[in-house]
């Protein structure tokens, strides 16, 4: 018989949400915060990171908001098998966020003299 749980089933959504929103800022060091302390120090070349700048706020935006409304969340936008309109418009906004946010530290990076 087939075992078809997450290593995360066991966690309630509140800390599932904690998980994903300490995920997120931790994308968020190496997607933001470093590249631009890097380019700030003058550095030679500074890595950036399109998975990591894309799916920072989409964790972080995620985690709260299973954070904050817990067991609530699956009325609200649906489960992951069947999202509702307000979970598809949540997901597809936090995505176009990171990738907004991304390309905005891209343009930032090549002013500053580094090229991708």
């Amino acid at each position: 018989m087939a075992n078809n749980s997450s290593a995360l089933d066991h966690l309630g959504l509140r800390k599932r949400g904690l998980v994903l929103t300490g995920l997120g800022l931790v994308l968020a060091y190496f997607g933001y915060y470093y590249p631009l302390t890097s380019a700030q120090q003058h550095e030679q070349s500074v890595l950036l990171s399109a998975v990591a700048g894309i799916m920072a706020p989409f964790s972080i935006g995620l985690g709260l908001v299973l954070l904050i409304l817990g067991e609530r969340y699956a009325p609200i936008f649906g489960t992951h098998k069947q999202p509702t309109v307000l979970g598809w418009l949540m997901m597809g906004t936090m995505f176009l966020i990171g990738v907004i946010c991304y390309f905005l530290l891209r343009a930032h990076l090549r002013s500053q003299g580094y090229g991708f």
